[in-house]
């Protein structure tokens, strides 16, 4: 109980409508200017990081961005595009985040045309986004680089074109001879490169595709990581996996399989488009980095076009396709008959009513969890199992081991969470 000189600082969370907790119309307008505002920050956000990001890699080959993949660095950009008061006795790390900023914060500002947002306290919407930011490069890293590094490695290799070249140099020879050619040439020395990338080896074998070596192609990738860096399995493929933030540099490198096919007038259209996007809309700009991380790949030849898409007129109907409510006009609403009314939630997982329900003559149909429950007998079955888990004999080793596995997510894979 609370002491009678402590104020009450209990605090109630409710959910509800915006609209019911504010009267009046003008400050509905201010919460829907702030989201704007916000939403284009938030573009810029994510736009100054990468600027940072491309030309620190650009001028510093030592650079290493992982150490500025944390939350707190995406946070200072965010706020460093606000108009707020400077923070006195920071930490060193902080000092060094706006060191960084600073340092490319002008130059972001005039090629994006933009000067500071006006924003009354920013600073949990710049630990929003930040998060989510922080949050998006890590899953990317996760799910996208290896299948991209793969993906580099099939294209720059060209086995599909190379096997053709191949059969057509060899005929008239016999089936066997071009397959152990096949094998000797291509196969092989493909299987070698693909090994090597998975471990790591900066010493990559020699194949040359048209004029190039694939090795100093893929080179920058094999480099961008710390001399004595370890991978966790002995595999790139597992390590990216279990430590993405230590991929962050390769994700990011500039000359890679897909970028060195590109020259630099090329990347620099798409950095100027990139910056018109965040003009015109707000949005989130076009990535102007050129690397595979970033799924800007050359185009696989071999692969057959893809048809366009058929495009559907507004207001169009497939076969079979019903209209929604709200498609409906007003006299289409006054006149439609035979309604049923849905309303599924937590106690009750069905709730349904007709149009002709009063509160007089009730026309429901309810199906709750407490019904579902009876049904399906859990509450006996749940006695049932701690019955028989008290009545064995290792039932303390069976509690312990559940207890141990409490403390993991049953909706994930991933051991450490």
């Amino acid at each position: 109980m609370d002491n009678e000189d402590t104020p009450d600082t209990r605090t109630c969370v409710i959910k509800c409508p915006l609209k019911s907790l504010v009267n009046d119309r003008n400050d509905i307008t201010k919460v829907n200017d702030y989201v704007v505002v916000a939403n284009i920050a938030s573009a810029h956000m994510y736009g100054l990081a990468r600027w940072i990001f491309v030309h620190e890699l650009a001028t510093h080959k030592q650079f290493n961005p992982s150490v500025y993949l944390e939350k707190r660095f995406f946070g200072e950009v965010f706020l460093h595009l606000t108009k707020r008061k400077a923070r006195p006795n920071v930490k060193a790390e902080i000092q060094e985040y706006k060191r960084v900023i600073r340092k490319h914060l002008d130059a972001y500002k005039e090629a994006a045309g933009i000067t500071e947002f006006d924003m009354a306290n920013p600073n949990q919407t710049a630990q929003f986004e930040a998060a989510r930011i922080y949050t998006a490069y890590v899953n990317n890293i996760q799910t996208k680089f290896g299948q991209y590094l793969r993906h580099a490695v099939n294209i720059l290799l060209k086995t599909r074109e190379r096997k053709r070249d191949l059969e057509e140099a060899m005929k008239g020879r016999t089936v066997d001879e071009i397959k152990k050619a096949y094998e000797d040439r291509i196969w092989k020395p493909g299987l070698e490169l693909k090994e090597a990338i998975k471990h790591r080896n900066t010493v990559l074998p020699v194949i040359t595709v048209g004029d190039k070596n694939i090795g100093d192609v893929l080179e920058p990738v094999l480099t961008a990581y710390d001399n004595d860096y370890e991978l966790e399995e002995e595999c790139i493929y597992y390590d990216i996996k279990a430590h993405p933030k230590k991929h962050f540099k390769a994700f990011l490198i500039k000359k890679t399989a897909a970028a060195k096919e590109k020259s630099s007038w090329k990347a620099k259209k798409r950095d100027t488009e990139a910056i018109a996007v965040i003009k015109a809309s707000g949005s989130r700009p076009v990535d102007p980095i050129d690397s595979i991380a970033t799924g800007s790949l050359p185009e696989d030849q071999t692969k057959k076009p893809r048809k366009p898409r058929k495009r559907e007129k507004p207001g169009e109907k497939k076969p079979g396709e019903f209209t929604y409510i709200h498609e409906l006009s007003p006299e289409q609403l006054t006149n439609m008959k035979n309604s049923i009314f849905m309303d599924p939630g937590r106690q009750d997982i069905v709730f349904g009513m007709t149009d002709e329900s009063t509160s007089e003559d009730k026309a429901l149909f309810r199906y709750t969890r407490s019904q579902k429950a009876k049904e399906t007998r859990t509450t006996r079955y749940r006695k049932l199992r701690e019955k028989v888990k008290n009545e064995h004999p290792d039932s303390n080793e069976i509690k312990a081991a559940e207890a141990r596995l409490a403390a993991f997510s049953c909706t994930s894979i991933l051991p450490d969470k």
